[in-house]
Order: C-alpha cells, then sequence, then structure tokens
C-alpha cells in the first residue's frame, strides 16, 4: 500500500492555506460564503440602535456584522456609510452622526 508523495501533501497543505485565506478575506469584507447572510432591514435595524446606544455602537463595529453590513449601507446611502468602514469607528466623530442621521431618514425594507 502507498502513501501519498511529499509533493502531493505539500499541494493540499498549500491549497488548504489559500482557501482559508480567502475565506477570511471575504469574510472580512462582508461576503460570508459559509453563513447565511444579513438582510438589509437587520444592517438597517441593528445599526440605527447602536447609533443611539455607546455600548451596542462598540459592540457592532468591532464585530463581523460591520462587514457584512458595510457593503450594504453603503449601496444604501453612499459615502455616509464609510464611517463604518474600520472596526473602532467613533460614534461621536462628525463622520459618524451624518452617517446615523442618514440611516434616520432610510425606509426598511426587506
Amino acid at each position: 500500500m502507498k502513501g501519498l508523495d511529499a509533493p502531493t501533501i505539500i499541494a493540499i497543505v498549500i491549497a488548504i492555506v489559500v482557501a482559508a485565506a480567502l475565506l477570511y478575506f471575504f469574510w472580512t469584507r462582508g461576503a460570508n460564503p459559509l453563513g447565511a447572510g444579513v438582510t438589509e432591514a437587520e444592517c438597517i435595524t441593528k445599526f440605527l440602535r447602536a447609533c443611539g446606544s455607546e455600548s451596542e455602537w462598540g459592540e457592532i463595529v468591532g464585530s463581523p456584522l460591520r462587514a457584512q453590513c458595510y457593503p450594504i449601507l453603503k449601496r444604501k446611502i453612499g459615502t455616509a456609510a464609510d464611517c463604518i468602514s474600520s472596526s473602532g469607528a467613533d460614534r461621536n466623530s462628525d463622520d459618524c452622526i451624518v452617517f446615523c442621521s442618514a440611516l434616520e431618514g432610510l425606509e426598511i425594507s426587506s
């Protein structure tokens, strides 16, 4: 009985590492290929709630949900969504105040 040769094992390991890196890349950019996507209504609702609460803001801006919602909110409200483009955004900054105001003007659709 023969086992796998060294080049095959190396190729398998490299393929696994590349796949993991791609999954991580897409996950941090808002595309979660392994899980259910978040809806537009969910993003708007959660961020509206976060705009009113410093503790909720800290939780949501530091979570993967921020990365998932960013492309949705960017498409919906434009450049105002840039406030949440990176983790750790300050809720009291001018950009985030504009972001929260833009969210308040949206209608939630499912």
